[in-house]
């Protein structure tokens, strides 16, 4: 059985960002957590919200984003979610 180029294709842009999407899981609960811990220390030590922690905030959205996105491509070129095709209307169980 020979796999047609445009699915090969498609098939390995899709393990790609399966793998980047997978990989950035991983960022966003380090960040969180980092995030998390340098709140509760300055929290407990009175400490100035400085610039260290605005730019741990803005990795840990940057890493969320990113993480957002890559999903919804995966959603989108997925061979077995069919979003928004006449053939998923026409299917009872994938319409709902």
């Amino acid at each position: 059985m020979k796999i047609s180029p445009i699915f090969a294709s498609k098939f390995n842009y899709m393990n790609t960002i399966l793998l980047l999407h997978s990989i950035t899981r991983y960022l966003v609960l380090i960040a969180l957590f980092g995030v998390i811990i340098q709140s509760l220390v300055g929290v407990v030590q009175s400490k100035p919200y400085g610039k260290l922690e605005n730019k741990s905030g803005v990795w840990l959205i940057i890493f969320t984003h990113t993480q957002f996105i890559l999903g919804l491509i995966l959603y989108f070129i997925s061979p077995i979610v069919v979003p928004f095709s006449r053939a998923a209307m026409k299917d009872s169980v994938a319409r709902y």
